[in-house]
Formats: C-alpha cells, sequence, structure tokens
C-alpha cells in the first residue's frame, strides 16, 4: 500500500467517525492544521501517529491495512456467522449464494 492510499483512508475513517480535521489533529496531540496538511501535501503520518488515528477512530490496525477497507467490519461479521454454521449448513448457504 502507497503512501496515496494510506492518506485515502485515513481521510474516509476521520469522515466516518464524523471528525473535521482540525477536531482529528486536536485529538491525537497535534497542531490543529497537522491532518489537513497530511491530506493536502501528501505526506505520510508515523508509526506512532497512524497509531494514535486508529484509536481514536476505533479501527485496528488489521481492518485498516485489509484489503476491503471500506466493508471489513460487515465482512468481519458475515465471516463469524458463517463459522458458527454446521458443515451442512455451510454446505447449504455456498450452493445458495453459488446461484445468485
Amino acid at each position: 500500500m502507497d503512501k496515496n492510499e494510506i492518506i485515502l483512508r485515513i481521510s474516509k475513517l476521520r469522515q466516518k467517525n464524523n471528525l473535521s480535521a482540525r477536531a482529528l489533529s486536536l485529538k491525537i496531540g497535534k497542531h490543529e492544521t497537522y491532518i489537513n496538511r497530511m491530506e493536502q501535501n501528501g505526506f505520510e503520518p508515523s508509526f506512532s501517529t497512524l497509531k494514535d488515528i486508529l484509536e481514536v477512530c476505533n479501527c485496528t490496525f488489521e481492518e485498516f491495512f485489509a484489503d476491503d477497507f471500506e466493508h471489513y467490519r460487515e465482512n468481519k461479521k458475515l465471516l463469524q456467522i458463517f463459522e458458527r454454521l454446521n458443515p451442512a449448513q455451510r454446505e447449504a448457504l455456498l450452493n445458495f449464494l453459488n446461484k445468485l
């Protein structure tokens, strides 16, 4: 994942959490223009700053770096439900889904 994708995901995560760039900057202990400058100028945050951003936005590293970032939580819920099914139920569900 390149720096532009990281910045884009931070922006989407910020918006998903209804945080302005200024509010997120202040919540992570940075200057009020930090996030805005990062989004506009395309510089990558440090690991510790990214960690702080994810904590504020209630996001794990696993979720942030997942291939399907925007649907990660829904996909994880579906997988958890699928894992609770017995083998016959799994097979029936897969057969049904394959017909769609």
